[in-house]
């Protein structure tokens, strides 16, 4: 079916897919920069760069966009 106007699915980084899977899981960007060994500017950068690509408006908008098109593992 023909959904939205993006004609490619978007591609994100590992380090984007990574940080927005820890916000999948409710962790905050702070967590997620503790648990990837990563400053929280630098999960922050990650995060807008992911929303960006997604065209999404939240982070949460983004996990939301991210899950739907198959980008996210099913937590365990």
């Amino acid at each position: 079916g023909i959904e939205g106007h993006a004609s490619e699915p978007a591609v994100l980084s590992p380090r984007e897919l990574e940080c927005l899977q820890w916000i999948a899981e409710g962790k905050t960007a702070w967590e997620c920069a503790v648990i990837l060994c990563l400053s929280q500017h630098t999960v922050r950068c990650y995060l807008e760069s992911a929303r960006h690509k997604l065209h999404a408006t939240s982070n949460t908008h983004a996990v939301s966009i991210a899950h739907r098109a198959g980008l996210l593992f099913d937590p365990l």
